[in-house]
Parts: C-alpha cells; sequence; structure tokens
C-alpha cells in the first residue's frame, strides 16, 4: 500500500464497523486497541507530519512506569537538577515535547470542538453501553434472590450493579472509558478563558505554572491535548525529545494517549531498570514501536545503573564492576530479542543491529551521579538521596569517592553517569538525521499496512466463527447448556470461590505484610539520619564568682570548656523528608509487585479451577462419541470469561503520604533549642509513621471492600450472555446467516 490507498482503507473499515455497530462494534473496538489501528484522519495527519520539510528529528524516551525516564531527561538537559519531578514528567494528562527556543515558554494546545464533540459522542456510547449492561447486571441480581427466596437490598444490587457495569464496560472498550472519564473531568471544570502561552524566568517557574495544565488536579488539565516546551538549551537544536507516561501505566487513557503518540518519533530511546531489565513490558513496547509503528532505530538505555554495582556484581574499580555488569545485560538482550525474532520473525530488521551490535547495541545511566557530580561541591543541599549514594559508594570504592580527591570523585560519578556517551549517541542521530528520515514514512506504512491486514484478518475469523457456530449447534442443544449452567450458578461454583478466596487470603496478606515492613525500614532509616544531625561541640564559657570575675579581668582566666549539643537543621529536615519520599516510594513498590504478580497467579488458579470444575459438573468426555455440542467452546469461553474477571479486577494504589509543616530557618542551634528541635523532629517522624501506619490499615480495609468475595457469578454470567446472543441468533438464524455473510463478504471487498 501507498500512504493514499492506507488512508483509504482505514475509512473503509471504519465505516464497515460503524454499519454494523451492534453486530461487531465491541469486537472492532477491543481489535482496533490490539492491533494499533488509527482513523483516516488520524493516518492523514501522521503522513502531513512526515512528510513536512525541515521537521525536527523526533527522539521519544519510553519505558515502563518508574524507569528512570524523568530523571534521565533532568540528567540531559538540566545537570541532573530536578526540575522536571515525577509529579510534572511524563506531564500524564498531555503529550508533552521538548525543543529550542529563544526564551522560556510553553505553548498549550487545548482540544478543538471536533475534539471535544468526538469525546462527547465516544463518552455517550460509553454511558448507554454502561446502563444496558448495568440493567442486564440487575435483572440477574434479582432473579438470583428470587430463586433463592431472598429479600433483596434494591440499593445495594443497584450498586453492586453498577460496580459491574462500570468494570465490564472499562474491559470491553478502554478507549471509549477514556472518552467518558475525560469527558466527566470536562463536565466538572470550571469555565472561562485559557492561556494557550505561559513563560518563565527560569526552567523550575516554567514547571511550576505548567501545573494548572497538566498536573492530575489543575483547572485546565481537562482542555489540554497537548504541551509543547521551548528551552534556550543549545543541545535541544534540531531534535524534539517527545516524553511519554510509562508503557505499564494502569490509567488506561494515559496509556492509549502514550501509544497515539509513537507514531510521531522517528528514534526511540528504551529506558529499562538496570535491576529489572528488559521485563515483558519492555519486549511489548518494543515490539508495537517496531511492529504497528514502523520505528527502526532503537537505543537500549540500562538505567538506574548505580544500584548494581555492589554485592557479587562488585569488581576491584568502578569501571571494571560496569564491565561485568554490562555484558550481563547485553547478552541478556541477546537472549531475549533473538528469542523473538525466532518466534517473530518480522522483527528482524528492527531488532538486528541491537542483537549483532555489539557494545554500541547497549548503554547505561545513572542520573543519581549525573545530579550529584553536579552538586558535589554543595554537600550541606545533598538530600537523602545524594547521601545514601555516596556512601555506598565510598564505602563500596573509596580510592575512586574521596572527599579528599574531589575532582577524582566527580570524575568516578560523571564516568558511572555515562550522561556523556548518551549526548553523543543523540547527536549520532542528529548527524544521520536525512538517512533516519527519508526511510522513516516508508517503514511507517508498511508496519501500518501489516497491521491493517491482521486487523482484517481477526475480523473475518469473528465474523467466520459466528458463521460457524449457527451453522453446527441447534437452539436446543444450546437451551440445554443454557440450563445446566443455570443450575451451575445457582449451586454457587463453590469450587471456583474457594480458588478465589484463597488467593484473595494470600494477597491481601501479602500487601499488608509488604507494606508493613517498608513503613519499619524507612523508620528505622530516618530516625538513623535524624541522630546524625547531633553533634558535639566544645565551646568556652565564663565561670560565675568575683575570682573569676577578677582572673577574666587581670589575665584572661576564669573561663573554662565545656560540650554543647550542636544539630545541624537541614539534616534533621532531611530525615523527614527521607522518611516521605522513601516510604512513597517503597509503597508503591509494594503493591506495583503485589499487584502484578497477584493477576497472573488469580488467572491461573481460575482457569484452573474452572475447568476441573465444570468438566466434573458437565462430565465432558473428549473421547466420548455423544459428547454434547459446545463443549469445548463453553471451555474456551469460560478461558475467555475468567481473562476478563481477572482484567476488570479494580485494585486502588495506595494514596501518597505527605508532610507539611514549617521548620526554624537557623541553619545550626545549639543547647536547649537544638535538643528541642530534635525532639520535635523525632515525634514527628514518630507521627508520620503513626499516620502511615493507620492509612495502610485503612488501604488495606479498602482492598477487602473493593475485591469481591465471590466471582464464579460473574463468570457465568459472562458464559450465559454468549449462550443467549447465540440462541438468540440461532432463533433467527436465516437473517442471521444473511447478516454474517454479507459482513463477511464486504470485509473481503476492503
Amino acid at each position: 500500500m501507498n500512504p493514499n490507498e492506507l488512508i483509504e482503507a482505514s475509512r473503509r473499515l471504519h465505516a464497515w464497523a460503524d454499519n454494523y455497530q451492534d453486530a461487531i462494534g465491541q469486537d472492532f473496538s477491543a481489535l482496533s486497541s490490539r492491533f494499533g489501528i488509527d482513523d483516516a484522519e488520524r493516518l492523514g495527519a501522521t503522513v502531513e507530519n512526515m512528510r513536512e520539510e525541515g521537521r525536527l528529528l523526533t527522539i521519544g524516551i519510553v519505558g515502563r512506569v518508574k524507569a528512570g525516564k524523568s530523571s534521565l531527561l533532568n540528567a540531559l538537559l538540566f545537570d541532573g537538577r530536578p526540575v522536571l519531578p515525577k509529579a510534572a514528567t511524563p506531564m500524564t494528562a498531555a503529550l508533552t515535547t521538548l525543543s529550542f527556543g529563544e526564551t522560556i515558554r510553553a505553548e498549550v494546545q487545548y482540544f478543538t470542538a471536533d475534539d471535544l464533540g468526538k469525546i462527547r459522542a465516544d463518552a455517550e456510547q460509553f454511558k448507554r453501553r454502561l446502563a444496558g449492561i448495568e440493567k442486564e447486571n440487575l435483572n440477574k441480581l434479582l432473579a438470583g434472590k428470587k430463586q433463592r427466596s431472598e429479600t433483596p437490598d434494591m440499593e445495594e444490587l443497584s450498586k453492586l450493579a453498577e460496580r459491574q457495569a462500570l468494570r465490564s464496560a472499562t474491559e470491553e472498550s478502554p478507549s471509549l472509558a477514556a472518552s467518558w472519564d475525560q469527558q466527566r473531568r470536562i463536565d466538572s471544570a470550571r469555565s472561562g478563558t485559557r492561556p494557550e502561552s505561559i513563560t518563565g524566568t527560569s526552567p523550575e517557574e516554567l514547571a511550576s505554572r505548567l501545573m494548572d495544565f497538566v498536573g492530575p488536579d489543575g483547572p485546565y488539565m481537562p482542555f489540554t491535548k497537548s504541551v509543547d516546551i521551548y528551552l534556550p538549551i543549545e543541545w535541544l537544536r534540531d531534535i524534539r525529545i517527545v516524553d511519554t507516561p510509562g508503557m505499564d501505566d494502569p490509567v488506561r487513557s494515559r496509556e492509549e494517549r502514550t501509544r497515539q503518540l509513537l507514531k510521531d518519533c522517528d528514534v526511540i530511546f528504551i529506558v529499562s531498570p538496570a535491576g529489572q531489565f528488559l521485563n515483558q513490558q519492555d519486549i511489548e513496547a518494543m515490539s508495537l514501536i517496531s511492529r504497528r509503528e514502523g520505528v527502526r532505530h532503537l537505543a537500549v538505555v540500562a538505567s538506574q545503573i548505580d544500584n548494581q554495582l555492589y554485592a557479587s556484581a562488585k569488581k576491584a574499580t568502578p569501571e571494571a564492576t560496569l564491565v561485568g555488569l554490562t555484558e550481563q545485560l547485553r547478552d541478556h538482550m541477546k537472549d531475549t530479542l533473538s528469542r523473538l525474532v525466532a518466534s517473530n520473525p518480522e522483527f528482524a530488521d528492527a531488532f538486528d543491529d541491537l542483537i549483532n551490535g555489539g557494545e554500541s547495541a547497549l548503554t547505561w545511566t545513572s542520573s543519581a551521579c549525573a545530579g550529584l557530580a553536579h552538586r558535589l561541591d554543595e554537600k550541606n543541599a545533598w538530600d537523602a538521596t545524594d547521601q545514601a549514594l555516596w556512601k555506598n559508594l565510598s564505602n563500596a570504592f573509596p580510592e575512586f569517592f574521596d572527599e579528599g580527591n574531589p575532582q577524582r570523585s566527580r570524575d568516578s560519578l560523571q564516568m558511572l553517569s555515562n550522561i556523556a556517551r548518551l549526548k553523543a549517541m543523540i547527536d549520532d542521530v542528529r548527524h544521520r538525521k536525512s538517512e533516519v528520515l527519508a526511510g522513516r514514512l516508508d517503514a511507517w506504512v508498511s508496519a501500518k499496512s501489516n497491521s491493517l491486514n491482521e486487523f482484517k484478518k481477526a475480523l473475518a475469523d469473528q465474523v467466520n466463527t459466528r458463521i460457524h457456530e449457527l451453522q453446527g449447534a441447534d437452539a436446543k442443544a444450546l437451551e440445554r447448556q443454557r440450563l445446566k449452567l443455570q443450575n451451575i450458578a445457582s449451586r454457587g461454583g463453590s469450587q471456583i470461590d474457594e480458588a478465589f478466596a484463597e488467593w484473595r487470603r494470600k494477597f491481601l496478606r501479602a500487601m499488608g505484610a509488604g507494606l508493613k515492613s517498608a513503613l519499619d525500614s524507612v523508620f528505622e532509616e530516618s530516625v538513623e539520619k535524624s541522630s546524625s544531625a547531633k553533634d558535639v561541640e566544645s565551646e568556652e564559657y565564663e565561670k560565675p564568682g568575683l575570682g573569676n570575675w577578677f582572673a577574666r579581668k587581670l589575665w584572661d582566666g576564669g573561663k573554662e570548656a565545656r560540650d554543647v549539643v550542636v544539630v545541624y537543621r537541614q539534616p534533621a529536615i532531611n530525615a523527614i523528608s527521607h522518611f516521605v519520599r522513601e516510604l512513597n516510594k517503597r509503597i508503591d513498590r509494594t503493591a506495583e509487585e503485589n499487584v502484578g504478580g497477584a493477576r497472573t497467579e488469580l488467572e491461573r488458579r481460575l482457569t484452573s479451577s474452572a475447568h476441573d470444575y465444570l468438566e466434573k459438573i458437565y462430565e465432558m468426555d473428549a473421547e466420548s462419541s455423544d459428547q454434547e455440542y459446545g463443549d469445548d467452546t463453553i471451555l474456551s469461553w469460560i478461558d475467555s470469561a475468567v481473562m476478563g474477571v481477572v482484567s476488570a479486577l479494580d485494585v486502588p494504589f495506595p494514596a501518597a503520604v505527605n508532610v507539611k509543616r514549617e521548620w526554624p530557618s537557623e541553619k545550626k542551634l545549639t543547647g536547649y533549642a537544638a535538643k528541642e528541635f530534635l525532639k520535635a523532629v523525632e515525634h514527628h517522624i514518630d507521627d508520620l509513621r503513626e499516620i502511615a501506619g493507620e492509612e495502610m490499615d485503612e488501604y488495606c480495609q479498602t482492598l477487602k471492600r473493593v475485591i469481591p468475595g465471590k466471582v464464579a457469578h460473574v463468570m457465568f454470567d459472562r458464559l450465559r450472555s454468549r449462550l443467549e446472543q447465540l440462541i438468540a441468533d440461532i432463533n433467527n438464524i436465516a437473517m442471521s446467516r444473511e447478516l454474517y455473510a454479507r459482513m463477511a463478504k464486504e470485509l473481503g471487498a476492503i
């Protein structure tokens, strides 16, 4: 296909889906997201952008949540200063780019009237689907109560039906759910004039002002489509850097936005933490970028390398340690990508350079070392992270990180940061701009054409499956299956619910234990840090008494030395900052690790239990000649239902712990004031620990409330709904066959 043929094919496919919305709409939406299919308007805009004369080379920074992307940008652009903090980068509410400008400013693009119309239309479509599912759920819940001769609590049942419907509808169409969420924010936002340009006297000031537009609670955030930031940094000339949210972002709307942004990038840097290098999320991101968006220039960056320099990896020098680490990481990358190419040969062109590139295929970075290198002479300004980093490095490699030799220490930090190497890699791409851009459009059209063909095949498979089901089934057999399901559902699916209950108990116990462990360890670290702010100094004081007075007058006597307690303000305050920052970091890590692993374990448990349970209840026998039609189909539907239950499981993440308190302005306190100040700091850490502990307990209680006690009925409802749809098609078989045959014919002509 050429670009025009690609755009026309997309237009016809979307028109086909609109004509058969009731029959294929949900499958079309889900498959569109899976294959990265864009509508004709969006494809046309991308083609126009790629053909623009003199356009900037666009470099994307991609990685999972907390891979170190924001820290890397700070190291590249601001010498490691936290100008773009995690709250502002990745600018989660809007697409964000950074490029050269003569002044410090940002241009804000808002959703157009057409954009807002599409958002509202998608939101209305989602609301209609949501209302339909909610009504179905409520009727089923009422039927269950009636069958068990129980008096229904309408308020409780309505709330349960509403929660279940929201999960199901969001799972069916995450993009429509994102529009619905966006529309709610728009409806509750304030009206009035919205500024389109923001300036600042410094990058820090600009970042602060932008929070009104991109912060989660910013008044203009619901209307902000994108933000272009311009900075008078010479190194940014001729390029545009695009920062993306995490590829494993739990907020679906932000992940959808990330996927849309990738098509504008000519070169992608995949940032992956060295401690969890190239995990499944990274591989999926690389596959998406290569296969769906046609990006052929990829670079892999192992971030946070400083965390891996100790223990078994440690050699005699930092440089030797890095050599060993990078060899391990490179071998892991080659093995992982080689296996991917072996099973997916279409990835070979994109990944061959990474697999066969030798030392140039992979680089590392430590943004923390980059920042500390620039703050080495400002020890009083070090935060807890700086202090911990220096302590670890100086203990592991004392000859290379020595306060008495600042130049060697700085050189060693810069070597670990590797920022110069990263800039050189970007400069190399910049010098090859013509070569990179020349093949970008062709590669993108090829990737999109392949995706479109795969998408058409998947749609055709869906239609043919419906036709096959109609041809092979009869209403009486399926009605017997439906009655079996109804009988099973009335028994409650105890085996399935027992498996879920066991998983639920283990998950809640692991989450609670993990959060408590995080709190205890951070508390101990913070108390130790607050104690380090205390020191004892010797001071000379005048002894009381007349004789001592004469001694001072005659020969400067009458004095004596004594020890006095001294407390330095900043290290003590840093202990509190450490508590808050590290606790929030470890809370997030604990929650992510538990939720991610728990979903995989839940799917395994439920699938196994559901198969065992249904095979026993149905008395299924694959070798039986009189096996009733639909048994294998039902088992496949159960697998789909399990995935639906797991995907829709709504597990909230803990809220961040905050600290707001004013402290004395003196940098150094002595005597009674020092003791009282240190006591206040320690009491405050105690209070924070108590507050955090209460919030963790409340969070665990919230998990118990929001994670249902049973899920078998949800699985059976999904299965029963699918059977009822098939029975309805069979009862109108002539019309249904004609509809699906017409759909297949029209799809084949596209």
